[in-house]
């Protein structure tokens, strides 16, 4: 029974976007976690039959606490979107995720002769309990250190309960797998496997929403009805031929289908936000800010040119009727030689498409629009910057969230690795990668309110275009090495070296009006005269930006591609040394070697962690010209990161006997 706990800090001096800020050491959160899980396996034998049954139970509990029972303040700093935060968190404020797991899976196999076949069935038994409830205490942005002595900011953001204690998501669901394989020896040098799995997830019904059904503009959503017992059929099929004698060529390959669990991080938003949990007020410059308080249990309701008794819009997040789990249909083929004298080679080639990939839309936005830009519009901008969704149904809810399946995302990779083992203990290993990867959305993470703003819209909305994904690292390199010392001793290398992860440049704002800030990518001006400015003398600083960054520099004229920009490669030195006493091993793990031999070294630098980094940000909009007007935000590029490029040491001691 493992428990723990942990103090943590916001502290990211990378991603500026990041609205929980540099945390002050008396703020931050405490997270507490404990598991208890118990599991037996029993295994036996009648003969030609085998039989395996496992039965476990795991009670996973994590609760996220904030240190400090007040809102978050967050002042900018002397960087654009450089945020000091003081006070609480956004998403810890008494938060709890209970998850309950019975596994019952049996396993039954035949010998016979050159057949081995295997019959099976997986049960998966499951309740969640989770109260995420997302600045539920408030949070307060100042636009500086001045105006923060001077109370007064610039935003406001609240949720509201329209229940007792907020949302909570409460719900079984379980999982029936069964499958069955054959494999099937022809000959001494040929093996065939085949198979086919079949995957089943059922799940409780979230509560009905009556106003939403009876909606006719919306289409009479049910937030009742839910993907529950949707099968995913998973065929597949193998081959190993042994070309030569003795394994040294062997030729391996084989295609199928493979399907994970359901994400059920995901899932919980259909349970905890049918819209009669929660509503998100916000208030800013335009619907005026009210005054700072500290006290959670007298936070305002209301901005203070709210007019009327009509209070924020709830949010809704569904899941289409028919939607299914993510399958991926895996191409691959290998080839293996032994060189003899213990050299051994490999070289793999995979293809992967995914079928039912999930993609999240908000169905309560208008048809979009073009503005000049090419940039599809789901409303319209204010002089000041605010936007204005035009909504389908703007006097009843807000965003309409519906997960969908799509199909398209793909990705090639080619593997190839030596190694060599040598008596006397010493081991050597060299590897390289090449991959490309594609996808419509790379979905991340946990709230659908979330997922939408952090995956920029590539196209529109309702049809993004695929583009690399944000998981796509197309070059890999290691070597790894074992070398037996003096006086029982042996020292451990691992050398890392891989591309960047893929980023781009963002608008900060809501540049498309679709009622969502942070998800739109920047249009990259041809000269002065394709873009409107807050001040036109600042062009020259932009171009100048552009002209340095060979992504922003080719796409000049249109919105960029999304993950069209790479931040540095990555290296990393990592080295152990274990010692033998008398059966005690004594170790010393060294993270980010160089690091430790000059500070100089082994940084690791990026220009954001996420997706996109703000390079405009919206501040009005030009009527004559049909596209937004913008301000400078233009981040710092290839910045050192702190945590990552600091050398870091692990002792370490086990006893064998």
């Amino acid at each position: 029974m493992p428990n723990g706990s942990s103090d943590a800090l916001a502290r990211s001096t990378i991603d500026r976007s990041n609205r929980d800020g540099w945390a002050l050491s008396e703020s931050g959160v405490t997270n507490t976690s404990s598991a208890t899980t118990v599991r037996a396996r029993v295994a036996s034998v009648f003969g030609a039959f085998t039989n395996e049954g496992i039965v476990s139970y795991a009670a996973l509990s994590d609760d996220h606490d904030s240190r400090l029972n007040v809102p978050l303040f967050l002042i900018q700093g002397d960087v654009p979107k450089g945020y000091i935060a003081a006070g609480s968190v956004t998403n810890a404020t008494g938060t709890f995720t209970d998850q309950r797991i019975v596994e019952l899976t049996d396993n039954l196999s035949w010998n016979a002769g050159s057949h081995v076949l295997t019959v099976g069935a997986e049960n998966h038994l499951l309740h969640f309990r989770d109260n995420l409830f997302v600045t539920s205490w408030g949070v307060w942005a100042f636009a500086s250190t001045d105006a923060y002595a001077q109370r007064q900011p610039s935003r406001y953001e609240l949720s509201l309960p329209l229940r007792p204690g907020g949302p909570l998501a409460d719900y079984s669901a379980s999982e029936a797998s069964a499958y069955v394989q054959d494999r099937w020896s022809v000959g001494r040098r040929l093996t065939v496997t085949a198979g086919l799995r079949a995957d089943v997830p059922f799940f409780d019904r979230p509560f009905r929403n009556d106003s939403l059904a009876a909606d006719s503009a919306l289409g009479h959503v049910d937030t009742a009805v839910f993907p529950s017992g949707n099968a995913v059929l998973s065929p597949r099929a193998g081959f190993s031929y042994d070309l030569g004698d003795l394994g040294a060529w062997v030729i391996r390959g084989g295609a199928g289908g493979f399907a994970g669990h359901p994400p059920y991080a995901w899932m919980t938003n259909a349970y905890a936000s049918t819209g009669m949990e929660q509503t998100h007020l916000v208030c800013d410059s335009v619907n005026g800010v009210p005054a700072p308080v500290t006290d959670i249990a007298a936070l305002p309701t209301r901005c203070l040119r709210s007019s009327g008794t009509t209070g924020p819009l709830p949010s809704v997040t569904t899941f289409a009727p028919g939607t299914r789990f993510q399958q991926a249909v895996k191409l691959d083929l290998g080839l293996e030689h032994d060189f003899g004298r213990g050299y051994v080679a490999s070289l793999d080639v995979l293809h992967t498409r995914t079928r039912s990939t999930l993609t999240i839309v908000d169905n309560n936005l208008a048809a979009p629009t073009m503005s000049a830009e090419g940039r599809a519009m789901y409303g319209s901008i204010s002089v000041t910057g605010a936007a204005h969704p035009a909504r389908i149904d703007a006097a009843h809810f807000g965003p309409v969230y519906e997960f969908q399946n799509r199909t398209g995302d793909r990705e090639t990779a080619v593997a190839t690795e030596m190694h060599r083992a040598w008596s006397s203990g010493l081991f050597l290993q060299l590897g390289y990668a090449w991959s490309r990867a594609e996808d419509l959305i790379s979905l991340f993470g946990t709230s659908s309110t979330i997922m939408f703003q952090n995956n920029p819209i590539d196209g529109s909305i309702a049809a993004r275009r695929l583009r690399r994904s944000n998981r796509d690292v197309p070059q890999t390199a290691t070597a790894a090495a074992v070398v037996p010392l003096a006086f029982s001793t042996t020292a451990s290398f691992v050398l890392r070296a891989h591309s960047g992860a893929p980023y781009a440049y963002l608008v900060g704002g809501d540049a498309n009006a679709d009622g969502t800030s942070g998800n739109d990518l920047a249009y990259i001006p041809r000269n002065a005269r394709d873009i409107s400015l807050v001040s036109p003398d600042s062009f020259a600083k932009l171009d100048t930006f552009i002209e340095r960054a060979e992504c922003l520099r080719t796409q000049r004229g249109r919105v960029m591609s999304r993950n069209s920009c790479r931040n540095p490669r990555a290296q990393s030195l990592d080295v152990r040394l274990a010692k033998d006493i008398h059966g005690l091993e004594v170790s010393a793990d060294i993270f980010n070697l160089p690091n430790l031999l000059d500070r100089k070294w082994g940084l690791v630098r990026e220009t954001t962690n996420k997706e996109g980094v703000a390079l405009l940000t919206v501040a009005g909009w030009d009527a004559a010209a049909n596209r937004p007007v913008y301000e400078l935000a233009l981040p710092s590029q290839n910045r050192v990161v702190p945590d990552a490029s600091r050398w870091r040491i692990q002792l370490g001691a086990r006893w064998r006997q």
